[in-house]
């Protein structure tokens, strides 16, 4: 494809004098979503408009090939998905379809973390049930791993939204997390991986994304808890550069809290807002993080 040939030689070679890691990420695939959305009430015209005349997954299915394509081409150093890989636990057919593409990234590593829709029937709540779905098909939902001297942090974002519900879960979670941070170099690298934002500046929201985000829902409800959010920056802060990356909204948002950088990138799959869907390209080395977005063709 001819946006392919938009990568240099010569930039693959400042990439490896640098040292510089390359990183691809995706979320929201959701497979199964724009079908189980074609006749809904807020999201058909959408949907309708994005969807393939034969179906929704076909289009799903069409982008994650795009990005596969792409990928097998950049060979980037690692993958990441933040999460909402189904729309609905349990249909299989739609979680068929996407671990059979998926393979084809072999032997480029991807490192998947969970979304709403992967850890519950019911995606506004997170079950044991909809934790073991996502463990067998998965693997773990929070773990961690240095490279180049970066510290990947990945974390279940759902176990902050339903930290009363699945108190136990939630308490292993935040042990691990502050096992994992108060050894590391405060110059370290931090770069954590969820599905949900923790924390949104609603001055950061676009009209359409306000519309859309907020017309029938709190803020509340696509972010953490008010009473975990000052706890959870708390462990962040005393890093000089870290950045905190996530899906969720369906459309791309740069937004912070206290000055800690809050990247959430739009959907591959159906998106909602005004961005198109698409995936984030990461480069990092010891001193910065840099991201940019792309667009896959309609």
């Amino acid at each position: 494809m001819k946006c392919f040939k938009n990568v240099s030689k010569m930039y693959k070679l400042r990439l490896i004098r640098k040292k510089i890691m390359k990183i691809l990420l995706i979320t929201d695939t959701q497979f199964g979503m724009c079908d189980d959305n074609l006749s809904s009430k807020k999201w058909s015209k959408i949907a309708k408009s994005w969807s393939l005349p034969s179906s929704g997954i076909e289009k799903e299915k069409q982008n994650l090939k795009y990005f596969i394509d792409y990928t097998n081409k950049e060979n980037p150093d690692l993958v990441i998905h933040c999460g909402d890989i189904v729309n609905r636990i349990n249909n299989n057919i739609p979680l068929n379809e996407y671990m059979n593409l998926i393979k084809s990234l072999n032997p480029i590593p991807i490192y998947h973390v969970p979304g709403n829709h992967d850890v519950g029937s019911d995606p506004n709540i997170a079950s044991y049930s909809g934790l073991d779905f996502y463990r067998s098909n998965f693997g773990k939902d929070y773990y961690s791993f240095k490279k180049e001297g970066s510290q990947f942090i990945f974390l279940n974002s759902s176990l902050f939204i339903n930290y009363r519900k699945l108190k136990s879960e939630f308490e292993a979670q935040n042990k691990f997390l502050k096992e994992i941070l108060i050894d590391l170099n405060r110059d370290t690298n931090i770069l954590i991986f969820l599905h949900h934002p923790p924390y949104i500046n609603e001055n950061d929201l676009s009209e359409s994304q306000s519309e859309y985000l907020l017309g029938d829902k709190p803020i509340d409800y696509w972010i953490f808890p008010e009473e975990i959010i000052k706890d959870f920056f708390n462990l962040v802060k005393p890093f000089k550069n870290s950045v905190i990356y996530s899906g969720h909204l369906h459309s791309n948002l740069i937004t912070s809290y206290k000055g800690i950088k809050i990247v959430v990138t739009s959907s591959l799959g159906l998106p909602l807002g005004e961005d198109n869907s698409g995936f984030r390209i990461l480069e990092i080395d010891k001193k910065n993080i840099k991201d940019n977005f792309v667009e896959v063709p309609d």
